[in-house]
């Protein structure tokens, strides 16, 4: 894709497979986003544009969008008094979105991404095998002036949010239509026409109210599309083309391209003597995204920190095999002061906490139909008293599990609920060794209940068989938490993975070798490994506790000493660096301006390192 940058007036012009798109500032007063831009906006389209260009609101300013085919473009599409500012066009890959930081407007641009995927077995295609890129540069190109495109040093606007973007965890499909942003269960569903909401606490329904049709057009998933604020101006903008043109608009696909942030990552595998792909992927949600410290618990609306949602996906020439797990702090309000010596929590009332407790939970059953809990936190008696803070998250969580199924009906179907300390298993003969068979002992573990998405493929054209009566969704999920939902939680997901691709994908009717078991097992747990890593450095700037277990299900001598490298880099972001990457989240994901819970304000102590949803206390 080229971009142009234009000046008088200013506008940016993206031009790609025939078509451009022509972005630039309304010089006019803003028009308030509640009012229609049909009406308000018509007689303010600059002449740069078409009369018949669309309007979208960026933050509090009004963006025209022009979209037209290249030959109409040729021919005088965009008015006279545009002159060219000198500068070449520029080959970037691709829009992320605008955003609006202090003052000035920024289409963030992808400039360098890499692939990420592997090459698919001959005649495989379509779901799971998508090819995926992962970005690796970005540049921001100001639609208020001319201004440096890198953000290079700290005093630029977008140096935060570049920094983020730069950090290796954001992927995006290379080609226009694919979507990596919803699990194949999801995309399942739709090509059957079942209607199945994405992830979202019923308490944001009526924010999402605000951007009418658009929300129904994305036919991404919105709520783990980590660019969907960004994104926002783009297709708002979209909603007013023609319909041929939006079809256009679609096709091309990097005028507005959707992200995910977490992890992505393949291995080449065989089963049945048949040469598949084996895929783990994580989506991290952006709604409550943030860093350790500061991102704690849930909020009013019932988002939480570190959602999280990981897919395992077997991809062979006959069958597509998907496998969701999702990962989320304790989803009531508390917080956690940095203490080196123990865990230091502070818990608002559980009266508080209910209604952000089943707004996550309705949610997530409108998503993913049931949900088991799988409670990792430390027993209130555990023989770690530095840990005593983790009794009393477990005690809320539970009293409010209870509470929610004795006296809702749905949660007393859909919820269930285990409890399962790790610690103590560390202090048993064999320690740490003993926790798979621990975990697992139980033969009616509702994991085999809620099954997997499988879906045949056709063997001819080697694409999914949507409409098969033998496609088969997943019933529901588990969701697992620990304190930080990284170390603890990443161990017990790559065992629940593998448990359940071992008692669903096994036992049908591949003619799979123990060797071909035996490569899959290793693959999964490394790629579990690395998933692990790369969501802690996200989350906390450090990679995960037991990694080396994870990968190997044996412990080492050398792992505590590891460990306790990896627990002091944490307190050295937490103290450093997460209060600047926690404003690039905000930045990013439109929360700058998001209030605190008032519960916090109100249990505030003097400690200044106690962050408060972003806000440090000493700024409070």
């Amino acid at each position: 894709m080229l971009l142009t940058e234009l000046d008088s007036p200013r506008t940016l012009v993206l031009q790609d497979k025939g078509f451009l798109v022509a972005l630039s500032l309304l010089p006019n007063e803003p028009v308030q986003p509640s009012q229609p831009p049909s009406s308000a906006a018509s007689s303010q389209v600059p002449a740069i544009l078409d009369a018949g260009a669309s309007v979208t609101f960026a933050m509090s300013k009004v963006v025209g969008i022009d979209f037209m085919s290249y030959e109409k473009y040729q021919n005088g599409g965009l008015k006279t008094g545009c002159t060219d500012s000198g500068r070449k066009p520029s080959k970037v890959e691709g829009c992320l979105g605008l955003i609006e930081l202090e003052g000035l407007s920024f289409a963030i641009m992808i400039n360098l991404s890499v692939m990420a995927s592997v090459n698919p077995p001959k005649g495989v295609k379509g779901f799971g095998v998508e090819p995926v890129r992962r970005i690796l540069q970005v540049t921001f190109h100001c639609l208020d002036c001319v201004m440096e495109t890198d953000a290079l040093h700290p005093s630029h606007p977008c140096y935060r949010i570049k920094k983020i973007l730069e950090d290796g965890n954001f992927y995006f499909a290379a080609n226009a239509g694919d979507d990596i942003t919803s699990r194949i269960d999801l995309r399942l569903a739709r090509a059957k026409g079942e209607f199945v909401t994405a992830y979202q606490p019923l308490a944001r329904a009526e924010q999402y109210k605000e951007f009418g049709p658009l929300v129904t057009a994305f036919k991404y998933n919105p709520t783990l599309t980590f660019n969907f604020f960004a994104l926002t101006p783009l297709l708002g903008g979209r909603e007013d083309f023609t319909p041929q043109d939006q079809v256009a608009f679609d096709m091309v696909g990097t005028f507005a391209i959707p992200c995910i942030h977490g992890y992505f990552r393949q291995n080449d595998i065989k089963l049945g003597g048949n040469p598949g792909v084996l895929t783990v992927i994580s989506r991290v949600c952006p709604n409550r995204t943030g860093t350790r410290f500061i991102a704690r618990g849930a909020d009013h609306e019932g988002e939480v920190a570190n959602f999280v949602e990981t897919e395992t996906i077997v991809r062979t020439t006959d069958q597509i095999y998907s496998h969701v797990q999702v990962r989320g702090s304790a989803p009531f309000l508390w917080k956690e002061k940095l203490d080196p010596e123990r865990v230091n929590v502070t818990l608002a009332p559980a009266g508080d906490s209910l209604f952000p407790f089943q707004s996550h939970f309705y949610s997530l059953f409108d998503s993913y139909r049931q949900v088991h809990i799988m409670n990792l936190l430390a027993q209130p008696n555990s023989a770690h008293p530095e840990l005593a803070g983790e009794g009393q998250l477990l005690e809320m969580y539970e009293k409010l599990v209870d509470q929610c199924t004795s006296s809702e009906e749905e949660f007393d179907k859909k919820l269930g609920y285990q409890s399962f300390d790790i610690h103590k298993f560390k202090e048993q003969p064999g320690g740490m060794d003993n926790l798979p068979s621990q975990l697992f002992k139980d033969d009616s573990l509702v994991m085999h209940e809620f099954g997997a998405t499988s879906i045949p493929v056709n063997s001819k054209t080697g694409e999914a068989v949507t409409d098969s009566m033998n496609a088969k969704r997943q019933g529901g999920v588990v969701r697992t938490n620990c304190r930080d939902c990284l170390d603890r939680t990443n161990l017990v997901q790559s065992l629940i993975a593998y448990f359940t691709l071992a008692v669903h994908l096994f036992q049908g009717d591949h003619a799979d070798t123990i060797q071909e078991r035996l490569d899959i097992d290793k693959s999964l747990r490394h790629l579990f490994a690395d998933n692990g890593d790369r969501l802690s450095v996200i989350y906390s700037g450090a990679g995960a506790e037991n990694s080396h277990f994870t990968a190997t299900l044996h412990s080492s001598p050398e792992d505590d000493q590891l460990n306790k490298v990896i627990r002091d880099l944490r307190r050295k972001n937490a103290l450093f660096i997460d209060k600047n990457k926690q404003r690039g989240y905000d930045e990013l994901t439109g929360k700058k301006l998001k209030k605190r819970e008032a519960w916090l304000i109100e249990c505030e102590t003097a400690d200044r390192y106690i962050l408060q949803n972003g806000v440090p206390a000493d700024e409070c």
